[in-house]
């Protein structure tokens, strides 16, 4: 297998199982996800976002 994602945080900083768990369901997509992409929203679109304007 791949390592996709490492978090690392000092003791003195709080973790969020939610955000882990995220990043896990955004891992199983073929998507680009956003950074607050929540499981059954819409990737988005790489074309659209540096389409020339």
């Amino acid at each position: 297998g791949t390592i996709m994602h490492v978090g690392i945080n000092g003791l003195n900083v709080g973790r969020n199982p939610a955000e882990t768990l995220r990043i896990l369901d955004a891992l199983q997509t073929d998507e680009l996800c956003a950074c607050n992409w929540t499981k059954g929203e819409e990737g988005l679109k790489p074309q659209e976002l540096f389409k020339a304007a």
